[in-house]
């Protein structure tokens, strides 16, 4: 198709932020594996069904990590404690992922910073626990497990990040702008009622609730912080700018969203939440252009938003994707080049039909 959208180009906002992305020591955060070691090191939360544990841990962390707002965002959440970091996951893969714990900082490959305090936290609360529980060694037994550990040390076969549950997922981001989490909810109690629901499903249903809840309470907090720095803010422009963020925060993902803002808002907390949950690699954004073209389209029409404050919005979105870096020991790091953590878009293409679907969000 022709090329025939409004013409938009970057801003000098996106050129600032880009630069302080790029400028940012690639670190490793110790947060998430500290609140989910603190979680499921509670006797209490063991003798719950797995699904529910891994629901319950996921609101606990988004319950206590550490909210960041940086200068210029229009896009606002993080999935770490610093801006260019990846987390660790000791119940999946995080354990042989730590074997270069004492030279992350120095080594020649891929260095990643980490502070002191963290690295002390790691080797007295979070080994120790992780060690005879994570993913690996819980499914595999006797030789089976050794053969495993020494390959591991050395790998030949496969490296450990393919046997941590690796994401390669799409949210259903449509889904969640259309009804918002309350609504989500809304349809699992109606799934809740049906009758002649066994046990593992009614599980999973509950822990989806309880996945939605700890969602929308990441939402207000992150809302409240900024109303925060709103009371804090001299220039009546930047208040402006924060004062729509906290609205955008305390209706979406809560509500359907209503403008092309809150809907990309949106898409961030759920990617965000998605990313913290389980192994951060190929966690996807789907048909961008498609899900997010309605709500672009009504804020047009009704001259609440220009295309080039569009391009803005969503140049936000990408850094915020730039953020998020994985991170690997220095044999699986030779066999990943730099710090892709995998996350695709997926733009155009047809209908069902096979009618184009190219649209001014595509080319912007």
């Amino acid at each position: 198709m022709e090329n025939t959208a409004v013409k938009t180009v970057i801003s000098p906002r996106l050129d600032r932020l880009k630069e302080k992305v790029l400028n940012y020591p690639p670190s490793i955060c110790a947060e998430r594996a500290i609140l989910v070691t603190e979680y499921f090191k509670k006797k209490e939360n063991r003798k719950k069904p797995m699904v529910i544990q891994k629901a319950e841990a996921l609101a606990y962390i988004l319950d206590r990590k550490t909210v960041r707002i940086y200068e210029d965002e229009l896009i606002v959440g993080t999935t770490t404690a610093k801006r260019v970091a990846g987390p660790i996951f000791p119940e999946l893969h995080g354990l042989p992922v730590m074997e270069d714990l004492f030279s992350f900082s120095n080594r020649n490959l891929n260095p990643l910073k980490i502070h002191k305090h963290e690295k002390t936290k790691l080797l007295t609360e979070v080994v120790p626990f992780w060690l005879t529980r994570f993913l690996g060694y819980k499914a595999m037994h006797g030789m089976e497990l050794v053969k495993f550990v020494t390959d591991q040390l050395n790998p030949k076969f496969y490296l450990i990040n393919e046997t941590g549950g690796i994401g390669h997922l799409i949210p259903d981001h449509e889904r969640v702008l259309e009804r918002g989490l309350e609504g989500i909810k809304e349809d699992i109690r109606a799934k809740l009622n049906e009758t002649g629901l066994g046990e593992a499903v009614r599980n999973q249903y509950e822990a989806m609730i309880i996945s939605c809840d700890g969602i929308i309470n990441y939402a207000d907090k992150v809302a409240e912080k900024v109303k925060e720095m709103i009371g804090n803010e001299e220039d009546s422009h930047r208040k402006s700018e924060l004062e729509t963020i906290a609205s955008n925060l305390s209706h979406a993902p809560r509500y359907p969203a209503e403008t092309f803002h809150q809907a990309v808002q949106a898409v961030w907390l759920i990617h965000t939440a998605v990313f913290i949950e389980g192994l951060d690699n190929g966690i996807s954004f789907g048909r961008v252009d498609q899900y997010l073209y309605p709500y672009y389209q009504r804020d047009i029409r009704n001259d609440v938003l220009t295309p080039q404050k569009a391009k803005e919005i969503l140049g936000c979105l990408g850094i915020k994707s730039s953020e998020i870096i994985p991170v690997f020991s220095s044999k699986i790091s030779e066999c990943h080049g730099g710090f892709l953590s995998g996350q695709a878009i997926t733009l155009a293409g047809t209908d069902k039909v096979g009618n184009d679907l190219t649209n001014d969000l595509t080319y912007m």
